[in-house]
């Protein structure tokens, strides 16, 4: 074979590896073979598990230090905080590989080292229990510190610093800033504590950031009373759950006694079960929890200090709401898509994060309402009252859903107004509106526009006069040439002429002062009528929960804040109209008129009942009723005035 030559390697290119001595045999010989051996042979990189193993007398656990930031657009923005443009926050939390963080640390203090701080964040948060996230809004960048205690007396706390910056692009979703991974090294004979799985993902609309900066800044004002604490029933229900799993994977070591129910292996296999089944599982877990509780109390002899009693289905709610059942809602409609808790409630009642909301019909806030939970499948509506902790107070609403929607005033029939039968008085209004009104008998004294003037109020009198400009009333004796420039009376007319020129011009927007006055006082005072039969029904309300000692009921109203709606005028004139002239003649004034039409109805009495139901069903477009039997139906088409 030609070029055979080019086959063999020249000499000076092999490689000769010398050969270590051989080791002696002296007391430092296998030292130093271990030592070249580890020279020649570096070990291999170890895997992150390998280095969380720790050491002798330590335990490695792995930490995530994470800030996010929300822009905030201006329509948006707090009325008391224009300026705060982000929305900020800090995620603490460990990765999956690595110990649960809910079983080392207590307490995480986070403190602004920014000089001027936001407004929003003068005092340190402090956090205790899990998920271990603050936030927050500002204006500007910052520097934190956040400070970690641990589980165990023998583990130091720990300080690092961490910088929040705000996203300058102002996308509309949160940006992650930066993030710090570390290592800390723990007591191997600490005490760890037990892992808490019942805490739920913070999303950007709860008010989990809110209300610890609000608890904190109690805490370091010394107001204790008004820290929000969570009942001793809701902490010894919490320290329960690890006894009574509901997956395979939840058990955590050998359970003491026998379940009263079925575990299951996966959470997809108890949501893939049948409802009925899936429904006993779930109730045999409160019972449990339930029996458990009943146990713990007992053996604490908390019959002397008092303790709250629950039964099946108080622990059955508290678990639903606090969304410790694995199981998504509406297994029977498969294919539509799966929504939260939180979302569902916020479709039906959205609450802005910076303003309260009150509502329309009670006066109460939304808080004091039972939740409405609205599923996006048709006709899915459910009710149900929290026994959550915090400001929400079940039970102390007289209504049965939270009304956020404006106050419709009553539509009326205007050809049953004019031709009113003569048994029969049409919204069971006083018949002596429809009656003739008797002579007027002048008793010889007529007041002068002089007279009228110097009773009427200034200011009124100038607010009704710019309204009647505004409108360009010209029977009122509005000019259209006056054009005052500031708002008071002297403005409005001109100086020179005689004083009985000027009070006869200011007389008739003086008498319409006064009436003013007077309907505006009728109003207030049937508002206040159907408000305290509110009060009446509320304190009812409690009275009853307290009977029934149904837990986190029954709070006490008289310190609660409760506003004056149009919705107390309405009820308030609608329950005296029969019996008071002056109450049906306001009534006719606010009522809406229309003429006959197919398409809307109107009930046929002004009760507080048949309102209701006409602005309901004017809502909903859907047939009313006039709670008459056998009464023909009256349609009106709304013809606005």
């Amino acid at each position: 074979m030609p070029y055979t030559h080019r086959n063999v390697a020249r000499a000076e290119l092999d490689e000769v590896v010398p050969v270590p001595p051989a080791p002696s045999h002296t007391s430092e010989g296998p030292q130093k073979a271990d030592i070249v051996d580890d020279d020649i042979n570096p070990p291999s990189q170890s895997s992150g598990l390998h280095l969380l193993s720790g050491s002798r007398f330590h335990i490695a656990a792995r930490i995530q230090v994470a800030d996010y930031s929300f822009w905030i657009p201006a329509v948006r923005r707090s009325r008391s905080n224009q300026d705060h443009s982000h929305r900020w926050r800090l995620t603490v939390s460990s990765p999956s590989y690595s110990l649960d963080i809910t079983t080392f640390l207590t307490k995480l203090t986070v403190t602004c080292l920014t000089d001027p701080s936001p407004s929003t964040f003068v005092e340190p948060i402090i956090i205790t229990d899990p998920p271990f996230v603050v936030g927050g809004t500002t204006d500007r960048p910052f520097l934190a510190k956040l400070t970690f205690t641990w589980a165990g007396s023998m583990n130091a706390p720990l300080e690092i610093e961490h910088w929040v910056e705000l996203d300058p692009v102002h996308v509309s979703h949160p940006v992650l800033g930066d993030e710090q991974v570390f290592d800390v090294e723990l007591d191997r004979n600490m005490e760890f504590l037990p892992a808490r799985e019942d805490s739920r993902p913070v999303t950007w609309e709860d008010e989990q950031a809110t209300s610890n900066l609000a608890r904190s800044r109690n805490k370091v004002d010394g107001r204790k009373d008004q820290v929000v604490v969570e009942p001793d029933y809701v902490v010894k229900l919490r320290s329960l759950l690890p006894r009574v799993p509901v997956t395979a994977k939840d058990v955590k070591g050998r359970l003491s006694g026998r379940l009263p129910y079925t575990l299951v292996t996966t959470p997809a296999q108890l949501r893939n079960l049948v409802i009925g089944r899936r429904k006993a599982i779930e109730m045999g877990r409160a019972r449990a929890l339930r029996d458990a509780y009943q146990r713990l109390v007992t053996s604490e002899l908390q019959q002397e200090s008092g303790f709250t009693p629950l039964t099946t289905a108080d622990v059955y709610r508290w678990l639903e709401d606090e969304g410790l059942f694995h199981h998504s809602t509406g297994s029977k409609h498969k294919d539509a898509p799966q929504k939260s808790q939180d979302e569902r409630q916020e479709e039906v009642l959205p609450i802005h994060p910076d303003r309260e909301v009150f509502c329309r019909t009670c006066g109460l806030h939304q808080s004091h309402h039972p939740a409405v939970i609205k599923s996006e499948y048709p006709g899915d509506t459910k009710i149900f009252r929290s026994i959550q902790p915090g400001p929400r107070i079940s039970g102390t609403s007289p209504c049965m859903s939270f009304n956020g929607e404006s106050t419709r005033l009553p539509l009326l029939d205007i050809e049953r107004l004019l031709n009113p039968a003569s048994n029969n008085v049409p919204y069971g209004l006083c018949p002596a509106v429809f009656a003739v009104p008797p002579p007027v008998i002048s008793h010889g004294y007529i007041p002068s526009s002089s007279d009228l003037v110097s009773i009427g109020d200034p200011k009124l009198i100038s607010a009704i006069r710019a309204l009647a400009g505004i409108w360009k009333l010209e029977h009122l004796g509005w000019e259209a040439e006056t054009t005052p420039e500031n708002d008071h009376l002297s403005s409005r007319t001109e100086l020179d002429r005689p004083k009985a020129v000027i009070d006869d011009q200011l007389a008739p927007f003086s008498v319409l002062a006064m009436l003013t006055k007077l309907f505006v006082r009728l109003l207030v005072h049937r508002g206040m009528d159907a408000f305290y039969r509110d009060e009446a029904a509320t304190r009812t309300i409690e009275r009853y929960d307290r009977s029934v000692r149904r837990p986190g009921w029954g709070a006490d109203s008289s310190a609660l804040r409760r506003l004056l709606t149009p919705s107390h005028v309405l009820r308030g004139l609608a329950t005296h109209v029969q019996h008071g002239l002056t109450d049906s003649a306001v009534f006719l004034c606010l009522a809406r008129m229309g003429e006959p039409s197919p398409q809307l109805m109107v009930p046929k009495d002004c009760s507080h009942d048949a309102l209701t139901r006409s602005r309901h069903n004017h809502t909903t477009q859907n047939p009313p009723w006039d709670g008459k039997p056998n009464s023909p139906d009256v349609v009106v088409k709304t013809e606005e005035q």
